[in-house]
This record gives structure tokens, C-alpha cells and sequence, in this order.
């Protein structure tokens, strides 16, 4: 089907009258098709641009030594064995480990082919891979549902800081989303195609090398089918297909795993007790199931926005098929790894343009409750109201933190206690336990009063262990300086660049 004979909207016929009476534009098909997909390749060179503007930032992200060692080693010893024990990496990460096989023998090829395996160019690559799942998510949101929700999922993917700030560094999360983006499009032309779904599970038993977590989404390709399926359809048959095509993508992105059994269990064992101890920007190790369903709750109300996150419960029973699918096993990934003891919003990265999609459709419904003139205006509304959230946290992101204004703003808050009169001290890093010890250690001979400053994200642990430390002094809280993402709950840009400042005088040990 050529451009010109592609319908507008690919929705069932009760849909299509609902988006039809809702959906503001009134041009014609031929004009609204040109500047939808105009639309689009605007949006992805705008997304490009900036990504790659922002991989050049100082921060040091502490997991890329990994992507770097790992794949020098590669490099240099011509092998595609990807456990980190085999290469120059740091202590912290020198042990038995698997994780981010494919991304890593995806970035020795590239990196091969391109002549340098700099951060820097790998920081690149996967700002590229993160502008890339803009247009993806368009053609995704086009097959789901309809050209609303593709431009929809099209935009929040560009603009999501989650999603912009994890693809700026050398880490597999543009490469996981972009992925498994690929695989749903791919899929969902004709579920019931057995080449599809064996190329499918492939590229789910890629993800699954990348990071085992993707077990959680790897039951699409055989769900769909199922729901599709015919009385002709032979089941066991894509039954062993699907199977095959998990363990042949396995063993194409992790190829020396199956060859060190001990080492990669043992490499799931050290993630599975990471995350369940707990750590991170948010300390919920303590916390109920419940209370960490309400953190994750709160986090997506606040970074996707409200609208969108309660809209998402109202597609409704016109809603295709496979779209519910789709989007109920990615809820369900979202909602298991957002509720670990050890919060890394990180770790759902690639379900959210299909939270885009879902929210799109919740709209659209919503919207459908209104009296028909009213509809296109509140649809209208509701999309700019989605949206605001997003932009808002975007701005801050790229104009406030990444650009380094956020960073003058500390050095002019610290100079400013630091001129109070007393001896005055920055204690930079994030007063979790071990430099809790450090901070008690040195200051037990310090001469008081004495000005001293906390960083800190708003997590649990900082709050709690800066007030054990002031238990031992007589203390009056002089300053404070919150960061520009102080009202969501605590996420990784909070964590790792855009920590608040808290300042107390000591004035005498108790």
C-alpha cells in the first residue's frame, strides 16, 4: 500500500467515529497526512539534536566504566565472551556478570565499524538510539490505535525526561527500548504470522541478554497470538517457535552465557539480591508492597502527569485487542519493577511510549463522554494538560540542570554559607550509611560552631541518617536550597544531578 492509499485512521469503526468527533484538525486527508508525518521528522531531528547536544555534559555516570571496559576488552581480545570478569573494570564491578550482553556486543560492532570506542561516542550512539524511538512510537501509536495517538506517543517520547535523561549516557536503555519498540511494530502487522513471531521472540530473547528483566515482556509475541488465532492455527507449533526464537536471540546476544552457567546464575543472583536489599535514590527496603505501588504511583503522576496516568484506566472496551495486551504486560513490568526495594525508574524505560499509547486512547474515551460539540475542545484540554507536565520537567532538565545553571546556583548557595563566619563544610555526596560513618569520623575532633552543608535528593535514607548525625549536636537549620525537581518523588536526575542543599549551624556537641 503506497502513502497516498493509506487510510488516515486505522482504528475498528466505533473507534474511528469516536477520534473522527474529537480529533480537532478538520483538513484533508491528502494535506493532514503530509503535515502529520512532517510533524513527525520534526519532532525526531529536534530530539536528535538535543540529545547529542547533551552527551557532551561532565557528569561522570557511574555505571558507564562497565559499557567502557567491557567493550575495550572485546575489542581488544577479539571475542564476543561478554562477562565483566574478563575485562578491565573497576572492583565495584569486577565479579561474574551477563547483564547488558547485547547492548554491549551491538556497541563493539558499531564501535568497530566507526574506529573508536570513546564514552563519548558511545554516549552518542545512544542518544541516537533514544531519537530513533521517536518515530518508532509514532508508527506503533498508528498501528495500536490511530494517528493521534502515534503524534501523541511521538512527542512525550521526545520530550519524557526519564527517557531523554537515560539516553544520554553509555547505558543499554535506549537500546532495550528501541528494541522492544521494534519487536511490537513488527508483531503487530500479523501476530499470527510464524516468521513474525519467531523473529519476534528473537529480538524479545535479545532483550532477555541485555537485561534478564525482560522475561516480564517476553510472553507478547505468543499472547498476541493467541488472542488472533483461528481454528486453522496450529498452536504448538508457534509454541516451539516462540521458544526457539527466545533461545536463538539468547545466544546471538549473549553467546558465551550458556558456556559459563555458574557465572551467569550467579549474575542474576547478585541483581535479584540487589534489588531486593534495597539502595538507590530511594531507600524503600523498609517499605510495604503497598507503599512502594504509592512511591511509583506518585513518580508517574508527577514525571508522565496525571492526566495521562488516569486516563490510561479508561480505554475502554473499544480498544484493540492486541493493544490491551500489549499495554496490560507492560503495566504489569512497570508495576513489579517499579516496586523493588531498589527504585531505578531506569528499568521501565521501554514501556513507557506504550504508557504514551494507552494514554491516548484513555483521552480519546474520556472525550467520547462529552456532548459532541463539546468534544473536540475537551480533547483539546485534556492533550494540553497531558503534555504540561512533561515540558515543564523537560525544561528543567535541559535549561536548568544539563546546562549547568542549576550547578551555579549550588556554587553560589555554598559560597554564601560559607561566608556565615564560622568554619564552614560541604559534604557533597548523599548521606547514605557509609558516608554517614565517614561524616561522624571526622568531624568528632572538629571545634564548633561550625557551618556545615548536606547534599541530598529527598530520599529516605538522607533525611533520616543527616538527622542521626545532628543528634549529637546542639543544631539550628540556617538555609536550604531545593533542586529543580524537588517536587517529584526522587528519580535518578535527582540523585545523580540535581540534589538539594540543606544547611546547619553546629553549635555545640551534646
Amino acid at each position: 500500500m503506497n502513502l497516498r492509499s493509506m487510510p488516515i485512521l486505522n482504528l475498528d469503526d466505533k473507534m474511528k467515529q469516536v477520534e473522527e468527533k474529537t480529533w480537532p484538525i478538520t483538513l484533508s486527508p491528502h494535506v493532514l497526512r503530509k503535515c502529520l508525518y512532517l510533524a513527525v521528522v520534526v519532532i525526531f531531528f529536534a530530539s536528535l539534536l538535543l540529545r547529542l547536544h547533551f552527551t557532551g555534559i561532565a557528569f561522570e555516570h557511574p555505571d558507564e566504566p562497565i559499557a567502557f571496559g567491557v567493550v575495550s576488552g572485546m575489542l581488544q581480545q577479539h571475542t564476543l565472551n561478554t562477562n565483566w570478569l574478563q575485562f578491565d573494570v573497576s572492583k565495584k564491578f569486577h565479579y561474574a556478570q551477563f547483564n547488558f550482553s547485547s547492548f554491549h556486543i551491538f556497541l563493539v560492532s558499531l564501535c568497530g565499524l566507526i574506529g573508536t570506542h570513546s564514552i563519548s561516542s558511545m554516549r552518542m550512539i545512544c542518544a541516537a538510539l533514544g531519537a530513533f524511538c521517536v518515530p518508532v512510537s509514532f508508527a506503533l501509536g498508528r498501528r495500536l490505535h490511530s494517528d493521534g495517538a502515534g503524534l501523541f506517543a511521538a512527542f512525550m517520547t521526545a520530550i519524557s525526561p526519564q527517557l531523554f535523561f537515560d539516553s544520554l549516557f553509555a547505558r543499554p536503555e535506549s537500546f532495550f527500548t528501541l528494541l522492544y519498540l521494534i519487536a511490537l511494530l513488527i508483531l503487530i502487522q500479523n501476530p499470527r504470522s510464524l516468521m513474525r513471531v519467531f523473529v519476534v521472540s528473537a529480538l524479545f530473547g535479545l532483550l532477555i541478554a541485555c537485561k534478564v528483566s525482560a522475561l516480564l515482556v517476553a510472553p507478547i509475541p505468543l499472547a498476541l497470538f493467541l488472542i488472533n488465532k483461528n481454528s486453522h492455527d496450529r498452536t504448538m507449533i508457534v509454541v516451539a517457535l516462540f521458544v526457539a526464537g527466545l533461545l536463538s536471540g539468547f545466544l546471538i546476544g549473549a553467546p558465551f552465557a550458556l558456556l559459563d552457567i555458574k557465572g551467569f546464575a550467579s549474575g542474576i543472583s547478585y541483581l535479584l539480591m540487589t534489588y531486593s536489599k534495597g539502595g538507590g535514590p530511594a531507600g524503600l527496603q523498609n517499605a510495604s508492597v503497598f507503599e512502594r505501588l504509592w512511591y511509583l504511583l506518585g513518580y508517574l503522576a508527577f514525571s508522565v502527569g496525571p492526566v495521562i496516568v488516569v486516563a490510561c484506566a479508561f480505554i475502554g472496551r473499544h480498544a484493540s485487542k492486541n493493544l490491551i495486551v500489549i499495554g496490560a504486560i507492560s503495566t504489569l513490568s512497570i508495576l513489579y519493577l517499579g516496586s523493588r526495594a531498589f527504585f531505578y525508574e531506569r528499568n521501565f524505560d521501554h514501556c513507557m511510549p506504550v504508557v504514551f499509547i494507552l494514554g491516548w486512547a484513555g483521552m480519546c474515551k474520556v472525550a467520547a463522554l462529552i456532548r459532541p460539540t463539546r468534544r473536540q475542545h475537551a480533547l483539546a484540554v485534556l492533550t494540553i494538560l497531558a503534555l504540561l507536565p512533561s515540558i515543564y520537567y523537560s525544561y528543567q532538565l535541559q535549561y536548568e540542570v544539563l546546562s549547568g545553571r542549576y550547578q551555579k546556583r549550588v556554587d553560589a548557595y555554598l559560597s554564601k554559607q560559607a561566608s556565615r563566619g564560622d568554619p564552614a563544610i560541604v559534604w557533597p555526596s548523599i548521606v547514605y550509611y557509609e558516608p554517614l560513618a565517614a561524616i561522624q569520623s571526622y568531624m568528632r575532633d572538629k571545634p564548633t560552631p561550625t557551618i556545615i552543608s548536606f547534599a541530598w535528593s529527598d530520599d529516605h535514607y538522607a533525611p533520616a541518617n543527616i538527622s542521626a548525625f545532628l543528634g549529637s549536636y546542639q543544631a539550628v537549620k540556617v538555609d536550604e536550597m531545593r533542586d529543580p525537581f524537588w517536587r517529584m518523588p526522587t528519580c535518578s536526575i535527582q540523585a545523580y544531578l540535581s540534589q538539594s542543599y540543606v544547611t546547619y549551624q553546629l553549635l555545640a556537641r551534646k
